[in-house]
């Protein structure tokens, strides 16, 4: 077998560990590993190669221009190691027609022979897809891609000789990647879905290129037992890596059970440039957590000043609607994108209560009109929150719900209860839903599913606001009372029923 990997030196002590995992875990089989690297020394692949049989696995090193690349701006967060799979069809052999990509991240569990042997037929990628849902609608839009999934390309089959004769060469990729910096997010992956999005070949995840997010996601229906015996690829991707501390996955056991004897250092044989790289890694990690924390504060700050600057006008819907109606009648046509637009705002801040919001929105909207656009800023504000989940991560999510509290979600990791208890949580009126959305790209649920549930479960608490709104308006003060003391009733029932059966019960 063919095998394909691309590293600097941060990695090399992972590379071991796959290799060691791919051995072990195909005894019948013999493999050509072609290492591309711009860095690393004769002493490396020394280092790599001990304890390796090389009757069984033949290391190639695959050298690679330090400029190839020089030049693109994603490389001050990425790096440039990352693209050279995309110039495999270049540097591999000509006799190479296929070959097995692996990130340097990833462990080998179990036999790889029916994924290497796959009939790509006209395609000339055979992957797995880890994002679905509405962020596999943005990622198709946003690439203006024509079909397909949008893969990960940590782990990929290659057709190599179809590669070759689809046309697309270095110069087409390089250009691509100039004239689409902005877009590219996650840079050669990007590139791979946006140039061979119709010709891949989707492997079922769990089978193939298994992380923690889709093994969440998966929920009850598989377990370690199960990855033991059916996945292949085991692959820590992300931030969050079990040879980094405070790893909080589920999936370490696999890459702890290779590393244990894959470093064949000898005490007092570390070279400077060990030693430098080291440092390196270190100092890029803490770069990295700077800027996160930095973006952190920037983005907490935002919110604030906003808060600062209007949120006692908004506040001002449940002490004197006339008023803010009267502001929004200031805007004409406007008035309902204006109100849609703070709605977003409180859903994503969280410091202004939702119900003055919407209370307001029945006074100046109507029930039904005010109730629309409480749902349609509700959803913008919603999918916000999402997407600086996805960018920011586990990060975020502390910032609003601590991870003490979260852990005491058990029903978060139970999907068949999951749905359910989403749909009871955001239909209780006065219950805090907008910190479960920061929960949303976390949780064994899509996107799509996650927005379906929780805003039809919505409805009759917003219903209930926007016609205390519109009872104002009649200057019905009587039923609008009696509304709102049903609506406490309902809350004051759910907090007590809670507090009885616990608080990490589905109600």
């Amino acid at each position: 077998m063919n095998i394909l990997v691309t590293i600097d030196a941060n990695y090399m002590q992972q590379l071991i560990v796959l290799l060691k995992s791919l051995l072990s875990s195909n005894p019948d089989e013999s493999f050509t590993v072609y290492i591309a690297h711009s860095s690393l020394t004769a002493g490396d692949f020394e280092n790599i190669g001990a304890g390796i049989n090389p009757e069984r696995c033949v290391i190639v090193p695959v050298p690679v221009s330090d400029t190839l690349f020089s030049g693109d701006p994603l490389l001050d967060r990425i790096p440039k190691e990352t693209y050279y799979r995309l110039m495999a069809i270049d540097f591999l052999p000509r006799g190479v027609e296929r070959v097995l990509y692996l990130d340097a991240d990833t462990v080998v569990i179990n036999p790889l022979r029916p994924y290497y042997d796959i009939d790509f037929a006209d395609s000339l990628i055979a992957a797995s897809s880890h994002v679905f849902g509405l962020m596999e609608f943005i990622n198709r839009v946003r690439l203006k891609t024509k079909g397909g999934k949008y893969i990960n390309a940590g782990v990929m089959m290659m057709n190599i000789k179809g590669l070759r004769e689809c046309g697309i060469t270095k110069d087409d990729i390089c250009e691509y990647i100039k004239a689409n910096t902005r877009k590219l997010i996650l840079a050669d992956q990007d590139v791979i879905n946006a140039l061979y999005g119709n010709r891949i070949i989707q492997i079922d995840p769990r089978l193939f290129n298994l992380d923690e997010k889709v093994f969440i996601q998966c929920g009850r229906e598989i377990d370690l037992d199960w990855v033991e015996a059916n996945t292949a690829i085991v692959h820590y991707n992300g931030a969050d890596k079990p040879w980094k501390p405070n790893y909080t996955g589920r999936l370490a056991l696999f890459y702890e059970r290779y590393s244990k004897s894959a470093d064949t250092r000898q005490p007092g044989t570390e070279t400077v440039q060990s030693a430098c790289t080291e440092k390196k890694s270190q100092t890029g990690s803490q770069k990295k957590k700077i800027i996160a924390v930095i973006a952190l504060i920037i983005i907490a700050a935002v919110c604030a000043t906003a808060y600062i600057m209007t949120g006692k006008q908004l506040l001002e819907f449940l002490k004197d609607p006339p008023t803010v109606k009267a502001w929004l009648d200031g805007f004409g046509i406007w008035s309902r994108v204006i109100f849609a637009a703070v709605r977003a705002f409180q859903t994503v801040i969280k410091a202004i209560p939702a119900e003055p919001l919407e209370i307001g929105a029945g006074y100046a909207f109507g029930i039904w009109g005010g109730m629309l656009y409480c749902m349609i800023g509700t959803l913008i504000g919603s999918l916000i929150i999402i997407m600086l989940s996805k960018v920011f991560g586990a990060k975020l999510l502390s910032i609003f719900v601590p991870a003490k509290k979260m852990s005491g979600f058990t029903f978060m990791r139970d999907k068949k209860k999951l749905g359910m208890a989403l749909f009871i949580m955001y239909l209780i009126p006065g219950t805090p839903k907008d910190l479960f959305t920061y929960m949303a790209a976390f949780l064994p649920m899509k996107i799509s599913r996650f927005l379906l549930i929780t805003g039809v479960a919505r409805i009759p608490s917003i219903l209930m606001s926007t016609w205390i709104g519109e009872e104002l308006t009649q200057r019905d003060y009587i039923t609008a009372a009696v509304i709102l003391a049903v609506t406490l009733l309902i809350s004051g029932i759910y907090i007590l029923v809670r507090k009885k059966l616990g608080k990490t019960t589905v109600l």
